[in-house]
């Protein structure tokens, strides 16, 4: 018998479940089309369905006419990005994750005291571009991305206060690691990690189950942040990981002698997906273990 770990808790957090309902009650609307500031969120098969449906994305307000409705992504914005659209009468819907907005205010708060803000992420990604862009042109913020960047800080900032913030979808794993070095290097450091829990609670889902496979499948898109690090968790962890966008994607030969399966979807997929691939798995001969569900457990975040 080959088995199928489906891990719980997977799929759509609340942040993301909460931006798509603002796009939906928009979309409720007869107004067209309906504007959106960068994918609302990271997953490709959402993004296209929105398009068939009118939603147009753009990458600037300076794309939408005067006095159109704009909604904001689950991303986040910079404070310019705010004022252009307000200078251009926008109609603002923001869908800014909950625990975005509060990276947003600890960073404001940590520059309005003359600490230096150290900001754990990837740089090109729109969440850190957002938090950035929160802060006042004379703050002083430093993205480091990892060890060797971290390296590179100034000695002097071991004389400086100092505040460490984090993107909220990073590997818990690797995030402790960096935070671990900084603290070396600098011991007045504060610590305000914001890996959100639904990020966490997911990665030591598939830590876990990954011990235990020889493949895992982790749905999702490759550009959403928080789906490559279910991957990289599974890869640490020994079991051959697999990265799909879409379950039709899904190259069967992967599967090839493996006896023992786990599956995963990022925080952005949603069930009717979910249920696609498990539907094809279960056709492959992949038999699903009965697993206590987390899934209807309200997360903390």
């Amino acid at each position: 018998m080959k088995r199928l770990l489906a891990v719980q808790p997977r799929g759509m957090c609340g942040g993301v479940r909460r931006a798509l309902a603002v796009v939906e009650e928009v979309l409720a609307e007869p107004e067209r089309p309906v504007y959106v500031l960068h994918e609302i969120v990271h997953n490709t098969y959402i993004v296209e369905n929105l398009k068939r449906r009118g939603v147009l994305f753009v990458e600037s307000p300076e794309q939408v006419p005067p006095g159109s409705r704009l909604i904001f992504s689950a991303h986040g914005v910079s404070r310019a990005v705010e004022q252009t659209a307000a200078a251009r009468r926008l109609r603002v819907l923001d869908a800014t994750c909950p625990l975005v907005k509060r990276v947003h205010a600890e960073a404001r708060a940590a520059a309005d005291r003359g600490e230096t803000v150290l900001l754990i992420g990837h740089r090109g990604h729109p969440e850190i571009q957002g938090t950035l862009g929160q802060l006042p042109p004379e703050a002083e913020v430093r993205v480091v991305e990892n060890a060797a960047e971290a390296a590179t800080l100034p000695d002097s900032y071991a004389r400086r206060p100092l505040r460490l913030l984090t993107q909220t979808t990073l590997s818990v794993e690797e995030t402790a690691e960096l935070t671990a070095l900084l603290r070396r290097r600098f011991p007045q450091l504060q610590v305000h990690e914001n890996i959100c829990a639904a990020t966490r609670l997911r990665q030591q889902a598939v830590r876990e189950a990954a011990r235990q496979a020889e493949c895992t499948i982790v749905l999702g898109s490759p550009h959403s942040s928080n789906s490559r690090r279910l991957r990289e968790v599974a890869a640490k962890e020994g079991s051959r990981a697999l990265l799909v966008d879409l379950p039709e994607e899904l190259d069967e030969r992967e599967l090839a002698g493996v006896n023992t399966l786990a599956f995963s979807a990022g925080a952005s997929v949603p069930e009717e997906l979910e249920k696609a691939l498990l539907q094809r798995l279960s056709e492959l001969g992949f038999q699903q273990e009965t697993e206590e569900e987390a899934s209807g457990q309200p997360e903390s975040e």
